[in-house]
């Protein structure tokens, strides 16, 4: 039987390594630059953010991030001090994942084989764009400067988005900018930032009216969108005097040569007064022609009539269109009746709106407007590494010196650097506290933006078919344990499962005998627990025989921690979870009974049971205190329900938000809790009861109960199933109720200790 380790954990973690696709064949032998040997290296790709002010997107944020293809070209300076082609290399798609760690949906990690080569190397990454690459047949000795002059995408008027093409990106190797690729030095990681190398066009009304009931909006309707001189193509990259490579950010547009306005109309027709993420156009000069809307709106049900919308700053100074950049218009009133037709609104400079333009660049991932005035930032929530520092780029049309201003509370800020353009972090080292919080708040005026920090103690897990081996890893001490601490079993729920041999004052490996489920800790010098791991033995999620596809939403066949899957077995319950604690706690010993089963630790001799703990005892880090007990259920009778933390505020977050997995999220790589909308369109009921509902496309949830909130208590076991949805509601969190005949979303109790079926994070793949 395959054996797969589940370890919980939120770290720079590995990703699979491919033999990638080699354009040039390498010379051999003395003298040769390039070798035929090859260096492992990981590329960290952070891609552009994501603006959400308010719509329902044409494009997704997942779509506009999309990398389906992805090359690397190695450059390296020749005699004269110029960099020069040296070779490329095609990564297979299949190797580009989610980055290790990533929370916040914007990073992606590639491990790839580089040619050793004698001399550092600028890596230059492309992505979504090998046909451009193919058609430029770059040759060994070609300077950066003239291939980046060579790499033009052409653009027919409007970009493809349903079906969608993905974006052409671009990006080069950031500090150190030259790497070195030679035996016998393997890098860990190499930072590249992608840029988009389009800009986005997004229409609206009114997008800020406290009361939309009563706004502009309510009165005027858009019909059409024209857009007018838009190039027919545009640069890969971009010409590098008109890009700052520090906050990688174009300043001036670069646009081929051969590039020419494209004269027939690209009309748009739309039904929303919200028009994002459909609009895409290479970058644009002022002169000759700039790039201009035409917008056909009705007025209180009156016949349409056009207004020409220009890209205007403050001063009435038309702007270029830059590549990576978000132009946001919105229309907020008429200053008088629009022409009969488009041709005669094109022909006179805005003239008929009233519209405000922001324009953002697209790392921005968070954005504060108040119809005037705007503060983007290019971070939302964050996770942080103990040994992490983090820039966070700012913009803000606000005037006054300075713009913006940062404050944050939480100690484990080592420094703080402030520009006119961003404020970066770094943290002190994390030890003995598995997590801390703090918070950065960003000011513009009246313009507000908190971003709540949580900084974690990093781990790596590495497996191998019959061993686990995990490691304590912190910056210059990869494959060791500090000092004083031990890795410790802390439960098996079969006896002896665990080899009497496991990881303790070093990183050894244990050997997993059976189907069944262990939780080791990590204790510090004190024997306090500081962190823990579940392993899951017996059964592999990502085998195609252990999923249940329907509707296009993959799940596990079986409940998480569950050692089978049919109806009728008690094997089949799995673990229950109180929400937003990752560690597992037993469940029924029995299909109807409310005995807990037994946990073994090294022997056949049962570990005493461990007695529920009341919230009031944790302190005043109740989270924190409930990880560092991860065989004890903590109760609370308190109205409302314990919110995992030290204030009245709840946090929502602890498990998947938005699609994206938490630190706390008990799901293994690659799975996440479900949302309530997610279970309930893949479940319509049509079989029997027997201790399951059996759904459509052979999706089992067994009737496992759960365990009191308030006692710890089993209750309901073989006549209920609950199970854990991602969401919360007020004081309670969601969850599905299944019984004979019915299935539905109800709130309950966040301490509750309940099922958890996982679906796959990318549920199309």
């Amino acid at each position: 039987m395959k054996k797969w380790y589940y370890i919980i954990l939120l770290l720079w973690g590995l990703v699979a390594c491919s033999m990638e696709h080699q354009s040039m064949d390498p010379p051999d032998g003395e003298g040769g630059d390039v070798a035929a040997e090859t260096s492992d290296v990981k590329i960290r790709m952070t891609v552009p953010g994501v603006l959400h002010p308010a719509t329902t997107y044409a494009l997704s944020p997942d779509d506009e991030n999309e990398i389906r293809e992805l090359d690397i070209l190695a450059f390296s300076k020749n005699g004269s001090g110029v960099d020069t082609f040296c070779y490329r290399i095609t990564v297979d798609p299949a190797k580009i994942k989610p980055g290790a760690g990533e929370v916040n949906g914007n990073l992606k990690d590639a491990d790839v084989k580089l040619q050793r080569y004698k001399n550092p190397l600028k890596l230059v990454v492309v992505a979504n764009a090998s046909t451009v690459l193919d058609g430029a047949a770059i040759a060994t000795g070609e300077t950066l400067g003239d291939v980046y002059n060579r790499l033009k995408f052409n653009f027919s008027g409007k970009w493809q988005t349903n079906p969608y093409a993905p974006f052409p990106m671009w990006g080069e190797s950031d500090d150190p900018e030259y790497v070195l690729v030679q035996d016998p030095v393997v890098m860990e990681r190499v930072e590249v930032t992608l840029v988009r190398s389009i800009a986005k066009i997004d229409v609206g009304v009114d997008l800020f009216a406290v009361d939309p009931s009563l706004g502009f909006g309510n009165h005027f309707k858009i019909k059409h969108i024209y857009v007018y001189n838009p190039r027919n193509r545009g640069f890969l990259a971009p010409s590098l005097p008109n890009f700052d490579r520090t906050l990688h950010k174009a300043t001036a547009p670069s646009v081929p040569t051969d590039a020419t306005p494209i004269t027939a109309t690209q009309e748009y027709i739309i039904g929303t007064n919200k028009f994002f993420s459909e609009i895409y156009v290479p970058e644009a000069a002022v002169a000759p022609n700039p790039t201009f809307l035409v917008i056909g709106a009705e007025y209180d049900n009156g016949p349409e009539l056009y207004y020409r919308v220009d890209f205007i700053d403050a001063s009435d100074n038309t702007l270029p269109l830059l590549r990576n950049h978000r132009y946001l218009i919105n229309i907020r009133n008429i200053s008088r009746p629009g022409f009969a037709t488009k041709e005669e609104a094109a022909a006179i400079r805005s003239a008929n709106l009233e519209y405000d333009l922001s324009v953002t660049d697209a790392r921005m991932k968070e954005f504060v407007f108040d119809g005037q005035y705007y503060l983007a930032l290019s971070e939302g929530d964050m996770v942080m590494t103990e040994t992490d520092a983090k820039q966070i780029y700012v913009e803000t049309n606000y005037p006054g010196v300075p713009a913006w201003t940062v404050s944050y509370n939480g100690s484990f800020f080592l420094s703080q650097t402030t520009t006119p353009s961003y404020t970066g972090f770094s943290v002190n080292k994390l030890y003995d506290a598995y997590v801390r919080e703090g918070a950065i708040t960003f000011r513009a005026g009246t313009l507000t933006k908190t971003i709540h920090v949580r900084q974690y103690a990093s781990f790596t897990s590495s497996a191998t078919a019959a061993n686990l081996i995990i490691d304590r890893a912190t910056a210059g001490m990869d494959g060791t344990i500090r000092a004083g601490a031990t890795i410790d079993l802390l439960w098996e729920d079969v006896p002896n499962i665990v080899s009497s041999t496991y990881p303790s004052a070093n990183p050894a490996g244990v050997t997993l005998n059976g189907a069944g489920n262990a939780v080791f800790v990590l204790r510090d010098g004190s024997s306090n627990i500081v962190w823990s791991w579940h392993v899951w033995n017996g059964y592999d999620p990502d085998s195609p025989a252990g999923q249940v596809n329907y509707k296009g939403r993959i799940f596990m066949d079986r409940n998480l921690g569950a050692k089978a899957y049919a109806p009728g077995s008690v094997d089949s319950y799995g673990l229950l979870y109180q929400w937003g604690r990752k560690e597992p706690l037993v469940g029924s010993q029995s299909l109807t009974g409310s005995t807990q089963r037994s946990t073994y630790r090294g022997s056949a001799v049962p570990l005493p049971y461990v007695s529920p703990q009341d919230v009031t005892t944790l302190g005043s880090n109740p989270l924190e205190e409930s990880h560092r007990r991860p065989a004890t259920f903590i109760t609370s009778t308190l109205p409302p329900w314990y919110t995992w933390s030290d204030t009245d505020d709840a946090d929502n977050s602890l498990w998947t938000t938005g699609g994206l997995k938490s630190p706390y999220d008990p799901c293994p790589a690659g799975w996440r809790v479900p949302t309530a909308a997610e279970f309930l369109e893949a479940l319509t009921p049509v079989g029997g009861w027997n201790y399951g509902q059996a759904y459509e496309g052979g999706l089992v949830l067994p009737a496992a109960g759960g365990l009191d909130f308030s006692t710890g208590q089993l209750f309901d076991v073989g006549a209920s199933g609950y199970y854990w949805t991602a969401e919360t509601a007020g004081p309670s969190a969601k969850c599905l109720h299944i019984r004979n005949g019915s299935a539905t979303i109800e709130n309950a109790f966040r301490a509750n200790g309940f099922s958890v079926r996982c679906m796959k994070e990318k549920y199309n793949e």
